[in-house]
């Protein structure tokens, strides 16, 4: 069968035109067609049709709308109606707490006894003055100031007198380092010094001395023993506690009590 392009071509047309509107008929944008109508007609695209909603729905909507917010308002006022009532209550709460403690300390003063009365003085039977020709106070003698002295030191000569007796010589002389008198002295060069008086040879140095003899307990000490406070100083004991030493530049030769003991050593 042959079939005539042109025709083809006329059904064609004629069917697209017979499916869309006619250009030259507006189409109905009415308030009715738009109630009436879910969908938007063939080739019409109005906003209109695809709101969902009439004039109507939207005053109901804006009704609704009022009605949320004077209600979010009202509950609001209700709540600042509560907590301001709770605070009234509080504010008057303590008032009365504090007029009833002001009561009760009232009445507690109101029972409180009444203050004791002091005693009167006392006044002497007698007006007779206190000193009379019987009665004359003996004077008032001011005794003098005292004055500490040292006791003397005790030894013997069996004990190192010779040692003693030569250190206590020199208490008031001056130091001087490294030197072994006569005027002057250093902590081990006054010991050097003292055992020579007596014929024992004793080293010049601090260190040799901690290591001649034996060693003696503090209990134990006794006129001649060499001793060695805690700062590797030497003196020798003089007894009763003390001991003769070259102390420093300032203090020269001296006779001290033992300030500090770390060992003793007994030459002979």
């Amino acid at each position: 069968m042959r079939i005539n392009l042109g025709t083809a071509l006329c059904v064609v047309l004629c069917g697209v035109a017979g499916s869309a509107p006619a250009h030259g008929a507006p189409a109905d944008t009415s308030p009715a067609a738009r109630i009436s109508t879910t969908t938007p007609p063939v080739g019409v695209r109005s906003v209109w049709y695809y709101e969902g909603g009439t004039t109507d729905a939207r005053a109901e909507l804006r009704e609704v709308r009022a009605a949320s917010r004077d209600a979010q308002r009202a509950r609001l006022a209700q709540q600042a109606a509560a907590a301001q009532a709770a605070a009234d209550a509080a504010a008057e709460a303590s008032a009365t707490a504090r007029a009833e403690a002001v009561t009760v300390a009232g009445a507690v003063t109101r029972q409180r006894p009444a203050s004791r009365s002091r005693p009167a003085p006392r006044t002497r039977a007698s007006t007779a003055p206190r000193t009379g020709p019987g009665r004359q106070r003996p004077p008032v003698t001011r005794r003098a100031p005292r004055t500490w002295a040292p006791p003397p030191p005790t030894w013997t000569p069996a004990a190192g007198g010779g040692v003693v007796g030569f250190a206590l010589a020199q208490v008031g002389k001056g130091y001087g380092f490294g030197s072994a008198g006569p005027d002057r002295f250093d902590c081990s060069g006054l010991v050097a010094a003292a055992f020579q008086r007596i014929g024992i040879s004793l080293p010049h140095q601090t260190g040799g001395l901690a290591r001649v003899g034996r060693p003696v307990g503090r209990g134990e000490l006794r006129p001649g023993d060499l001793v060695f406070p805690a700062s590797g100083h030497v003196g020798i004991y003089v007894g009763g506690g003390r001991m003769v030493h070259a102390s420093t530049e300032r203090g020269g030769v001296k006779l001290s009590p033992i300030y500090a003991f770390s060992f003793a050593r007994r030459v002979a």
